[in-house]
């Protein structure tokens, strides 16, 4: 009896590690390759903001479609960092650099929530000068497939595999010549 139930124990234990493990790993690698998309899909978006000054409809939706390739959801914060120079109250001919920032909430309009893409822009472009700042962040609101396998093992681990932030200061107003 004892023999028969190390055995049972045995044949477990090699079909977690000849089905399990290949499987984690297969799931794990696609969520490297979405996360390098998402990263790329990011990284091409604010580029393209810092080096004209503007968000246009266009562009979010060429980043929507980039972020939909992979299968995932996510969840995407817009950050814009207006500045303003304030001067000095203290007097004098200094001034003091202060940011509003604009978050998804006032860049875009909300829109039905069951279409593919219902992010729209309120005013079909967002607007930024020479020394803003614009945050991009990324982050799946799903489960993927190699989290749910890992959540198995680890049932305290973070659904969040795919995280990405990235930003830039604003170089260039090229919306000044195009209006």
């Amino acid at each position: 009896m004892k023999n028969s139930l190390s055995i049972v124990v045995t044949i477990i234990i090699l079909v977690l590690f000849v089905v399990i493990f290949p499987l984690y790993n297969y799931f794990e690698r696609e969520d490297d390759m979405s996360y390098n998309i998402v990263l790329k899909a990011t990284t091409n978006m604010v580029e393209e903001v810092i080096n004209n000054g503007y968000i246009d409809q266009e562009s979010v939706d060429k980043f929507y479609a980039q972020l939909a390739q992979t299968g995932n959801g996510y969840d995407v914060v817009f950050e814009a960092h207006k500045r303003l120079l304030i001067k000095n109250p203290d007097g004098g001919d200094s001034f003091v650099e202060k940011f509003i920032i604009d978050y998804n909430d006032d860049i875009f309009t909300k829109t039905d929530s069951t279409a593919v893409n219902s992010t729209v822009l309120k005013s079909g472009s967002y607007l930024l000068e020479k020394g803003d700042r614009v945050y991009i962040k990324v982050k799946n609101s799903n489960t993927t497939m190699a989290g749910a396998i890992f959540n198995i093992i680890i049932p305290t681990s973070s659904k969040d595999r795919i995280v990405v932030n990235y930003g830039g200061i604003v170089k260039n107003a090229a919306w000044k010549a195009v209006t």
